[in-house]
């Protein structure tokens, strides 16, 4: 996602040279020299810099249709502990998934241990489109996945945000 941006920069500002640096650290700006982050989830804590908001997706849990192939039903949240749920990793044992209904009357939280995690959306993607479960990937992450139906959102109605526990 990253690229198309750096070139269309580096197209109006063709002196300027780019260093991109990729973590899911937390990172000191000031204290290693970085210019702008692009950062993923809650607002700034420290109030001497500035931020605003370029993005917001819904997330989207997703499988292959080969995977929902071997279902009796469709998944809904009550049985999605029954599947083999893959999240992306925040280096924590426990994942949370907090649920609204799109009709906005009922939520629900799902707690669970993933069958497969890592802090790699792409890699995940290569695991889901293998058949082996049900995950998150977010619609920025190889939407050509789901246009082209190699992936298939699960449970449409419900949208849902990860939480993260230690």
């Amino acid at each position: 996602m990253l690229a198309p941006l750096v070139g269309a920069f580096q197209a109006s500002y063709p002196n300027v040279r780019v260093q991109v640096f990729i973590t899911d650290r937390i990172v000191d700006q000031i204290a290693e020299g970085v210019d702008l982050v692009f950062k993923v989830g809650e607002q700034l804590k420290d109030s001497s810099l500035v931020a605003g908001r370029i993005l917001t997706y819904r997330h989207q849990l997703v499988a292959s249709p080969v995977y929902l192939a071997k279902l009796q039903a469709a998944p809904n949240t009550a049985d999605l502990l029954d599947h083999r749920l893959l999240a992306f990793s925040f280096w924590t044992p426990v994942n949370i998934w907090n649920f609204a209904h799109a009709n906005g009357k009922k939520k629900e939280t799902l707690t669970f241990q993933p069958f497969l995690s890592m802090n790699d959306y792409a890699g995940l993607a290569t695991a889901l489109l293998a058949g082996t479960g049900i995950g998150d990937l977010p619609p920025l992450v190889q939407p050509e996945l789901l246009r082209d139906g190699r992936l298939v959102e699960v449970m449409p109605k419900w949208h849902f945000c990860i939480s993260i526990s230690g």
